[in-house]
């Protein structure tokens, strides 16, 4: 997993903000949020959410130049399900991390700034990376029961569609990656092993090689009674091509 290009900082919330522990592996979504304020840090959230109860919380916090942890990845956050909203996905507080990005109010709306929404990406791309979550799994609040938020993404969906493009996965899926290389192992080691074959007699040879041994043998190009071959696998496929290429005669 690659390092984060972003200073994290750790400033654990009131246990009274967040529920129980979980596996790691239960983590399959990413939610984006904002804060709704004016111009707050994320070293600022961190601070609140650990000296308040309020029963929310998000795991971390980003502004335009650092993140703050807020609650472990371990424990499930209370950020997305939103009472008397309808869900929309399958993804819920258990399953996913919850980011919370700091917002500014400019000409009176509220904005998340070029800084912050790179420095989002950044952080977001590290967790999809770390828990091998998919683009099409990092979802707006918005996306997950209805909430505006975050409200500018919601309101422009150009910025979304834009932070969206900011995290795109290249390539293929590592745990894809990972079975593709498994396979490839296993077929060259199957491969490896027939071509160190060496068929000592006719019923050892291969459906597809047989007709071919037994012009062979008839016609006295091999020498033989079916149990004293000395035929490798490579030897095999070289006389069955040249068979069928018609150099051995009908």
């Amino acid at each position: 997993m690659s390092d984060l290009d972003l200073p994290l900082y750790k400033n654990f919330a009131n246990p009274a903000n967040y529920g129980k522990k979980r596996a790691l592996s239960d983590i399959k979504w990413i939610v984006l949020h904002y804060t709704g304020n004016d111009g707050d840090t994320d070293t600022g959230n961190g601070k609140y959410f650990a000296r308040e109860a309020v029963g929310a919380s998000a795991h971390y916090f980003v502004d335009e130049d650092s993140a703050t942890q807020s609650v472990p990845d371990e424990y499930i956050a209370w950020h997305c399900q939103t009472p008397g909203m309808t869900l929309k996905c399958g993804c819920r507080n258990s399953n996913s991390l919850g980011v919370e990005m700091c917002s500014d109010y400019v000409d009176g709306k509220c904005v998340i700034t070029e800084k912050t929404k790179q420095n989002a990406a950044k952080l977001v791309k590290w967790l999809m990376d770390k828990y091998n979550v998919p683009t099409e799994r990092v979802v707006r609040h918005f996306d997950v029961c209805g909430k505006e938020c975050p409200e500018p993404w919601v309101r422009n969906e150009k910025e979304w569609l834009d932070f969206k493009r900011l995290i795109k996965k290249e390539g293929v899926n590592m745990e894809e990656l990972k079975k593709l290389e498994a396979e490839f192992e296993k077929l060259k080691k199957e491969f490896e092993n027939r071509r160190e074959k060496v068929y000592t007699k006719f019923d050892e040879i291969p459906e597809w090689g047989k007709a071919t041994v037994e012009k062979l043998i008839r016609y006295e190009y091999l020498y033989g009674d079916g149990e004293n071959l000395n035929i490798s696998y490579d030897l095999l496929r070289m006389l069955v091509l040249n068979d069928r290429a018609g150099l051995y005669g009908g």
